[in-house]
């Protein structure tokens, strides 16, 4: 279950992670690394 939870989070992240960086044209966004990174540690977390 536990797995489950981190693969369902990790496919949320890339997922969001490619929205971002699609919309920006370009993957040097520190400010969507920052949000990435939060929601990963976040996710993970709960």
């Amino acid at each position: 279950m536990i797995a489950k939870l981190l693969l369902q989070n990790t496919i949320f992240i890339v997922a969001i992670g490619a929205l971002l960086f699609a919309a920006a044209g370009w993957p040097q966004w520190p400010a969507a690394w920052v949000f990435l990174a939060i929601g990963a540690i976040l996710g993970t977390a709960a």
